[in-house]
């Protein structure tokens, strides 16, 4: 297990060497933004919102009537889809003045719309805390209190906090990528768990827009962090595999996570009631994925659900805070539902009362006629076939 990721170990520990030497030579702060011009993004007619300045979101020192200007507060969930890309606020009317600066780090993206080619950027009181829980649009969606829209090329000018290797984290769900990042972050690294931010990034991929997406993406990163980070951990949601090269800069790292085919079925099957031919689909669009970024000449590494619950060290070693203290961390993590407190726990899926119409030999049928499943063995993926 340990030969395939030998050689991604080694090159991030080069890296975290090479980031250390750099970042002891300047001090560990958080550059003061200042925006140079105010663009306005309108937002769609039927949200209320007209037309809001990019400045809002540096309005942390702002004082007097400019403060009483910033985008209008709002309290939960009032964000719907129009697009599976585009997100709507149904606010009321906002903007500021130009010029405005700070050094408060409480902005980060949570979605990204390709019509527009802005981002919504929310305002969370506690941007660190956003680390420390699972499923990162959904506490940005509950917990944030301001919002604005920010085009493409003014968010790439906005100073946040450089992160240096971003490790991402692809699998088409239940492979057991919650359970890692569960372990990742109880031993103290930077996790982001699903912003969505990346995955609508991901989406706007497949249509072309924008035509480069992996600084935006390594800046949505960014937007995360309060200071500077030599690898931050990113769990994508499982529609963002589709497009994993959008995401990747060439300094990142892909991780796939995979599970052998019939149980991996049975529990999506559970979980999510995917169709036979949907779950063959999404499985082929994984191979897909992972063979573009490979050929691409990305640095990725491959882990399988079946091995992980066995032992988790081997995908935690490539994580820079990996101890004697990380290693007695592993059982007590092991040991809990990762998906507690969600509609996916055990307990949550257990009480469901209709089973499922569909068989596994459905299935095992479906994938077998997918065109990726007769390349599996060439490109080092034997442990798919069936």
């Amino acid at each position: 297990m340990w030969g395939p990721t030998l050689m991604v170990m080694l090159e991030l520990w080069r890296r975290r060497a090479s980031h250390l030497k750099h970042r002891l030579r300047e001090a560990h702060q958080i550059r003061r933004c200042r925006v140079a011009i105010a663009q306005d993004i309108p937002t769609s007619a039927e949200s209320g919102l007209g037309r809001v300045s990019v400045d809002a979101l540096l309005n942390g020192a702002a004082a007097g009537a400019a403060r009483s200007q910033v985008t209008t507060p709002y309290a939960g969930p009032r964000v719907h889809f129009t697009s599976p890309t585009d997100f709507v606020f149904a606010g009321s009317r906002a903007g500021v003045e130009p010029g405005m600066e700070t050094t408060s780090p409480a902005w980060s993206c949570y979605s990204y719309s390709a019509r527009q080619r802005a981002f919504t950027v929310v305002r969370v009181p506690h941007l660190h805390a956003l680390r420390e829980v699972p499923f990162v649009y959904e506490a940005q969606r509950t917990d944030g209190t301001h919002m604005v829209s920010v085009g493409e090329e003014v968010l790439l000018s906005l100073a946040f906090p450089p992160v240096a290797t971003v490790l991402y984290l692809f699998s088409i769900a239940r492979c057991g990528g919650t359970l890692l990042a569960n372990l990742a972050r109880a031993q103290g690294n930077v996790v982001l768990d699903e912003p969505d931010a990346l995955t609508h990034l991901s989406l706007a991929a497949q249509r072309g827009t924008p035509a480069d997406t992996t600084a935006l993406a390594a800046t949505v990163v960014s937007s995360f962090l309060s200071a500077p980070s030599p690898l931050v951990m990113v769990k994508a949601r499982s529609t963002s595999s589709v497009r994993p090269d959008a995401l990747m800069r060439p300094q990142d790292v892909g991780v796939f996570l995979w599970r052998s085919p019939e149980p991996w079925f049975i529990s999506n099957n559970r979980a999510f009631s995917f169709s036979p031919a949907v779950a063959a689909g999404a499985l082929g669009q994984f191979v897909r994925g992972r063979n573009r970024l490979r050929s691409a000449g990305r640095l990725t590494a491959e882990f399988w659900y079946e091995d992980i619950m066995v032992d988790p060290q081997p995908f935690l070693s490539l994580l820079p805070l990996f101890d004697d203290a990380a290693r007695r961390a592993i059982d007590d993590v092991m040991s809990r539902d990762s998906q507690e407190g969600s509609g996916l726990s055990r307990s949550a899926l257990s009480s469901r009362p209709s089973p499922s119409p569909f068989t596994v030999e459905e299935f095992l049928e479906c994938w077998r006629a997918q065109p990726e499943y007769a390349n599996l063995a060439e490109v080092g993926l034997e442990r798919l076939l069936v």
